[in-house]
């Protein structure tokens, strides 16, 4: 959760930030944001399947 919540975080000050816009829109910064925020929400999943499976 620490993860995905970083990930917005940081997401969000890249707008602040001026910074080179290297693909599609979206700096450095924001590429590595959306990263964390998958990886986090994929284990999220994975936590709550093994959960549910018990």
């Amino acid at each position: 959760m620490m993860i995905a919540l970083y990930g917005l975080f940081r997401f969000m000050l890249e707008f602040i930030r001026n910074n080179t816009i290297i693909w599609i829109g979206m700096t450095f910064g924001q590429i590595y944001s959306v990263i964390c925020i998958v990886i986090a929400i994929c284990a999220m999943m994975k936590e709550k399947k093994q959960i549910e499976n018990g």
